[in-house]
């Protein structure tokens, strides 16, 4: 929970919080953390908008969001330095291979490599045979 006095969250308001930070919607999370499955959904998300207006629950969604972002930012760090380090052991052991592989990794990681596409027009104002053997072979010839 929020350390700061005056900011401490009750348990359901920390609830709400955390299955909004999971990926939630609002709707969800407060049906989790009140328990109120019999309501309508127009009082559920009301009730949601309101909690999430609150400045307390907006600066511990924010301080969650921030963790988490911090997190991943270290696991996409710890797995440049791993691909460094085995290039570098790849380099000593003149293991070629590896050394091309941990190469082409870190490339992808950073984003060196731009994803292929190929546009396919469709022609939907006629759906007849022969239009959709030649989407099909269309789609076919494009890459994944």
């Amino acid at each position: 929970m929020a350390e700061k006095k005056g900011n401490v969250l009750t348990t359901k308001q920390e609830t709400f919080v955390r299955e909004l930070v999971s990926g939630k919607s609002q709707r969800q999370a407060y049906k989790v953390a009140y328990g109120c499955e019999t309501w309508k959904d127009a009082s559920i998300d009301r009730k949601a908008c309101e909690m999430f207006a609150n400045v307390k629950i907006k600066a511990r969604y924010d301080e969650l969001i921030a963790e988490c972002n911090k997190k991943t930012l270290w696991t996409r760090e710890r797995a440049i330095n791993e691909l460094v380090e085995m290039l570098r052991d790849s380099k000593e052991d003149k293991n070629y291979q590896a050394r091309y592989n941990s190469i082409r990794e870190l490339n992808t990681i950073v984003g060196l490599y731009p994803k292929e596409t190929k546009e396919v027009e469709l022609n939907i104002n006629k759906p007849d045979k022969d239009n959709l053997k030649n989407l099909i072979s269309k789609v076919k010839g494009v890459k994944k």
